[in-house]
């Protein structure tokens, strides 16, 4: 691992199903253990980092924070959008499509809540995959949409004559189904190899 981190990090950091699950590692003056895998309570998963019992506390008010104030103002977004057809122009079309791709990732974050409650991933392997799938779509439609949308205002703005031929609501729209399915298509292997591994006496979920 890199210098970057302030905590120690082992090897089976990355490629694992939920993030920053806690474990207490039986000393009450010592911080509470996170592991970033997950784990099956009692059986001990490889300790990844040191964090305050504090940092769990603030972790799951933010978390509890942002997927409120997130869902319901990306939900005001895709309402708007949809009920006034005045709306939807290009960059709504874009707008809307990135905030569908937010709620993906909001409507995660209570299950990383729980996880953080109960100490340990609950809600089974299946879950586990669907879990990860969402989330990767959400990063990957995100981006590409950031990135259409950008190449929308150059040629909004420095072919102003010639744009509005290829600027139509249709190809716009045209344009974030191909987002979305190119992205449903990267993430494919997520969903294929996100599996339980067992090693030792520790049922984990990974990436194999």
């Amino acid at each position: 691992m890199t210098d970057s981190f302030p905590w120690p990090l082992n090897d089976s950091l990355t490629d694992n199903c939920s993030s920053l699950l806690p474990l207490d590692d039986g000393n009450a003056s010592s911080s509470l253990l996170w592991s970033a895998e997950c784990a099956d309570p009692g059986l001990g998963g490889p300790v990844m980092a040191n964090f305050p019992l504090l940092v769990l506390e603030f972790a799951k008010v933010l978390y509890f924070i942002i997927c409120l104030v997130g869902l319901c103002g990306n939900s005001l977004v895709i309402y708007v959008v949809l009920r006034f057809s005045k709306m939807q122009t290009v960059t709504n079309m874009y707008i809307f499509n990135l905030a569908l791709a937010d709620d993906m990732f909001l409507i995660g974050l209570p299950f990383l809540i729980v996880t953080a409650i109960f100490k340990y991933w609950p809600f089974g392997n299946i879950m586990c995959k669907i879990y990860m799938t969402t989330t990767s779509v959400n990063q990957f439609t995100s981006s590409f949409l950031l990135t259409v949308m950008s190449a929308d205002r150059y040629v909004a703005v420095c072919h102003p004559i010639s744009s509005p031929r290829y600027r139509t609501p249709f190809i716009a729209k045209c344009t974030c189904l191909t987002v979305w399915l190119v992205s449903v298509l990267l993430m494919v292997p997520i969903f294929m190899f996100a599996n339980t591994l067992t090693h030792g006496n520790s049922t984990h979920r990974n990436l194999y």
